[in-house]
């Protein structure tokens, strides 16, 4: 399914990997990492300056044929489903993690990329065995155009000497169109990275897990 969310691309993709490798998945993000591959995500509430935590990231790197097929296996088919769905072109790979994310998570709204349509991806891949709807956890994408980057690089982060772009921010928020994607096991949702989007945390005691895959125009190299 493609959507078209101010004027950039969404794709979803559902049983995005067998099942047997979305188990497997799970069971690895669940175990226990060395230190130092599991980071804390802190950022800003743009209307605030108050620290918050979206949520726990475990990082991956690009794998290779020392890891474990489990890595191989993932990265391959998410990067697969994902070359295939955006517009043809020359990409490279500038991130992968998940996002472990529990009830008293505080995700904020974002953007991935601050580029042109069709230069930067991101896809996110609901990589947990069970969901619920009544358990919440969608993902939010904001129907606003994003080209003035200029006003969203100052808007996003808080500066107590510009209260008056938060303010219209905060007001273009509320008052837009919004999609949620729920956040269905096995799920591969694509997006243009420059849309304004943020996850939304479960309601009840379950952990929302989800695998980040982008990529960007090698032209950004």
């Amino acid at each position: 399914m493609e959507y078209n969310i101010a004027d950039r691309s969404l794709y979803i993709i559902d049983d995005v990997v067998s099942p047997e490798l979305a188990a497997d998945w799970e069971r690895f993000i669940l175990q226990p990492h060395p230190p130092g591959n599991v980071q804390q995500d802190i950022g800003h509430d743009f209307m605030t300056d108050d620290k918050v935590l979206e949520n726990y990231i475990v990082v991956h790197n690009e794998p290779t044929p020392e890891d474990d097929p489990i890595l191989t296996d993932a990265f391959k088919a998410l990067h697969t489903a994902m070359t295939e769905t955006v517009p043809s072109g020359e990409y490279f790979v500038r991130k992968w993690y998940t996002n472990i994310m529990v009830p008293n998570s505080s995700p904020w709204v974002h953007r991935d990329s601050r580029y042109a349509p069709n230069e930067s991806f991101t896809s996110l891949w609901y990589s947990h065995k069970n969901w619920h709807p009544n358990w919440g956890g969608e993902t939010l994408f904001y129907h606003i155009d994003t080209t003035d980057a200029e006003f969203f690089n100052k808007s996003l982060k808080y500066n107590k000497e510009t209260p008056d772009l938060h303010d219209k921010l905060n007001n273009m928020l509320c008052d837009c169109e919004i999609t949620a994607v729920v956040p269905k096991p096995n799920r591969l949702v694509i997006f243009d990275s420059g849309i304004l989007h943020s996850g939304r945390a479960p309601q009840t005691e379950i952990t929302r897990l989800t695998t980040a895959l982008k990529i960007t125009s090698t032209k950004h190299v």
